[in-house]
Formats: structure tokens, C-alpha cells, sequence
């Protein structure tokens, strides 16, 4: 469907749009008459909260119910007319239970007997049961209440209308962003007479200020408090600004970008490197600016390794180590990648190279001795891997057993 409204955009069809409204009540359960009658989404939300209701005791014995629905107003036209009308609706529903089924067949059984107590078609009932601590089976979910292409979808619809809107169009697409289902960013850049661009500050300007407060964090903070402040718990600017870290002046840049936390974290690809994050929002959407440093405090830009190794055995050591699965540590990765940017491989024969760095034989219990992206003739692998990510050096040799270069290929 997002592919058809695209063409139909493209072709700048002005019939097309009772088409393309159908696609986006299809989808979502809302179209242009709902949003010209505000009262409609009253009625549609009234609906589903009844609905809710009823399948969580339909539900029974199951433990952990959570109920999604979606109704779909059949008869809006009459409803936007006559206020008194009786509504007219389709329904989806998605129940999620953390009830095991062991029963074949007894997961479509009780999604059937769910639907039957509802007096709902057997199709329009979906279950999504848990089969693992971290793992679920899903029975018949309906896209349309598990994961909705908004984004995309939306943003084709306002191609489509930005070459031909009336004011009914005007009320849809306003509808659409106040309600977070377009994004008021990529309406703006659509339709900018419509939605007016949010000015903002330079880009440069930006850029400059988030590192120079980045900076000031990291020297109030050091390393190890940093480490403190994670996506899932940011840290303020508030107290830094009452304690008299910030001054006045910087307390009007966090004031000029909008940043509203801050955040610390490892980039797991380099020795010793960390990312600390100013997070904003633009027109409702989370953004982040972030500067990349090394152990020391210092800014690190580069998206290649700086670090260098002060220990060459007592790393090679580290970087072939593996945990009690056979994957490479953390520390593991983070050693090989230090190592392989310390030593000089190139000119050295094979027998001195992996008497240097070792070969696959220093970690006999480890699960990913082979390699992760493709090999050349006569290399010799390297892979530091953690089972989500890592290194791959490959190591190539001429015909004389001679180190030629080395190539360093991120596992992702």
C-alpha cells in the first residue's frame, strides 16, 4: 500500500485521493471525515476502551493479559452528520499473554474461544503467547495492531496531498501532527506553507557549543561518575548550572539548543573511547549531539583507533581470552583493537607474526575460529567477536610467507 500511494504521488494523481484516504483508514482507523468531526475519534476511543474491557474477561484463566484493539468506524459519514446515529464498526484486537500453550493447536483454539465470546469473526482476534523467558509465539496478529509502517506510509501521504490540499486536507494533515502519527519535521520540508520551518541555530554553532559543554561535563565528572549517567538514567543540567560549573553564558547556549539531559556511554569498537550526549527534541522528535573522547578526557573524532597498546604480551593475552560461551569479551575486543593499531605487521614473515600476535590455537574453546566476512588467498584470520560484534583483521602474505598488510573489518 505505502508502495502505491508513493506511485500515485509521484504521478501527482488528483483523483487518487479518496483512494489514498481509504489506504489510511485501512491502516490506522482514521481518515479526513473523522478529522473534520473531532467527536468521531471520541466515539472510536469510547469503542475500544469498551472492547478492552470485555476481552480481558473474555480472556478467562489467562495470566498477564495485555489487550490492543483498533475500531474502525463503518458508517462515519452518518455519524459526522447525526451525532445521534448508532455507530457501525469493524474491530481488531491483539492479546498478549504470558500463558504457555504445550497443547498443539491449543493457542488457535483459544484465540477462537476469545473471538467467539466477543462475537467477533475468528480472523480479526490475534495472540501472542510466551514460549521462553525472552522468546513469544504469535498466532494471527493483524499488522495493523502489532507494527504499523506510520512513518512511511504518512510521509507518502503528504507527498501526495502537498501538490493538491483544500482546507479539508489542511485539517487532516494538522490532525496528523499534533498527533504524532506525521512527523512535524518532514511535514515542514513537505509543506512549508503549511507548517512554517522552527528556526534553529547555525549548525556550526551547535556543534561548537555541544562540545564545548561536553567538555565542561567530563572535567566536572571524570571517567568514573560519568559512567552514572546512562540513556535509560540521563543526567541533568540543572545542578550543574545551581553548583556554578555552568556559568551564565552557559546556561544560555543549553537555553539557545534546548538540551534537555545528557548522556554517557562506551563506543564498544575502540580502545578506551566513550560518546557523551546532548539530547533535544525538534517539533517533538528526540535528537542527540554527540562528542566522541578517550580515557584521558580528550576529544577523539576520528572513526579509527588511536589508542595504542603499553603492554603487547599481556594484551595479545587478553584479546585471544573468551567467556564461558567461547565469545570474546568486551575487554577482548577492545585489547585486539589497541594491538592491531600498536604493532607493524607488514615485512614480517608468518612464523614472526604469530609469534607477535598469536593465531586461533590461543583460544582452543573458542566458538568463532573462523571467519565472519570473506578471506583472500593465503590470509590469515584474525576474529574478536562477541557474538553482536567485533573485529576481523585479516592478514595477508605474498607467496614468499611475507606480511603484505593488514585490514581491519567491522563484525556488526
Amino acid at each position: 500500500m505505502t508502495d502505491l500511494v508513493t506511485k500515485i504521488a509521484k504521478l501527482k494523481y488528483a483523483p487518487g485521493k479518496r483512494a489514498i484516504y481509504d489506504t489510511v483508514f485501512y491502516w490506522f482507523g482514521f481518515d479526513d471525515t473523522m478529522t473534520a468531526h473531532p467527536r468521531l475519534f471520541v466515539v472510536k476511543n469510547i469503542l475500544e476502551k469498551q472492547l478492552n474491557s470485555r476481552t480481558l474477561v473474555a480472556c478467562g484463566d489467562l495470566r498477564d493479559v495485555k489487550v490492543r484493539s483498533l475500531v474502525l468506524l463503518t458508517n462515519r459519514k452518518e455519524l459526522a452528520a447525526d451525532p445521534k446515529a448508532e455507530p457501525k464498526y469493524t474491530a481488531l484486537l491483539h492479546v498478549e499473554t504470558n500463558t504457555r500453550f504445550y497443547a498443539e493447536g491449543s493457542d488457535e483454539r483459544k484465540r477462537k474461544e476469545i473471538a467467539a465470546k466477543l462475537k467477533l469473526p475468528a480472523e480479526c482476534v490475534g495472540l501472542t503467547w510466551r514460549i521462553a523467558s525472552n522468546g513469544f509465539v504469535v498466532c494471527n496478529v493483524d499488522a495493523r495492531v502489532d507494527t504499523q509502517p506510520a512513518y512511511f506510509l504518512m510521509w507518502q501521504v503528504c507527498e501526495f496531498l502537498r501538490h493538491n490540499y483544500d482546507a479539508n486536507d489542511d485539517c487532516f494533515l494538522r490532525w496528523a501532527v499534533e498527533h504524532r502519527r506525521l512527523s512535524r519535521g518532514l511535514a515542514s520540508e513537505l509543506i512549508p506553507q503549511l507548517f512554517p520551518p522552527v528556526k534553529r541555530p547555525d549548525p556550526a554553532i551547535h556543534y561548537r557549543d555541544a562540545e564545548y559543554l561536553a567538555v565542561k561535563i567530563f572535567a566536572h565528572y571524570g571517567l568514573d561518575k560519568l559512567q552514572q549517567f546512562t540513556y535509560d538514567k540521563p543526567g541533568s543540567f540543572k545542578p550543574l548550572i545551581d553548583a556554578g560549573v555552568f556559568s551564565k553564558e552557559d546556561a544560555a547556549k543549553i537555553a539557545l539548543h534546548e538540551f534537555k539531559r545528557f548522556s554517557f556511554s562506551k563506543n564498544v569498537a575502540f580502545s578506551r573511547r566513550y560518546e557523551l550526549s546532548l539530547h533535544y527534541m525538534i517539533e517533538e522528535d528526540h535528537h542527540s549531539t554527540t562528542t566522541g573522547f578517550n580515557h584521558l578526557g580528550r576529544i577523539v573524532n576520528d572513526r579509527k583507533e588511536t589508542d595504542t597498546s603499553s603492554d603487547i604480551p599481556a594484551d595479545v593475552k587478553l584479546m585471544w581470552s573468551v567467556d564461558k560461551e567461547g565469545r570474546s569479551p568486551q575487554e577482548a575486543i577492545e585489547a585486539a583493537s589497541r594491538v592491531f593499531n600498536t604493532v607493524k605487521l607488514e615485512g614480517l614473515p608468518r612464523d614472526k607474526v604469530v609469534k607477535l600476535i598469536g593465531d586461533v590455537s590461543h583460544r582452543p574453546k573458542g566458538i568463532y575460529n573462523f571467519p565472519f566476512w570473506p578471506t583472500g588467498k593465503g590470509e590469515m584470520v584474525c576474529r574478536f567477536d562477541t557474538g553482536a560484534y567485533g573485529w576481523q583483521f585479516n592478514i595477508r602474505f605474498n607467496d614468499k610467507d611475507i606480511c603484505t598488510n593488514v585490514t581491519r573489518k567491522w563484525i556488526h
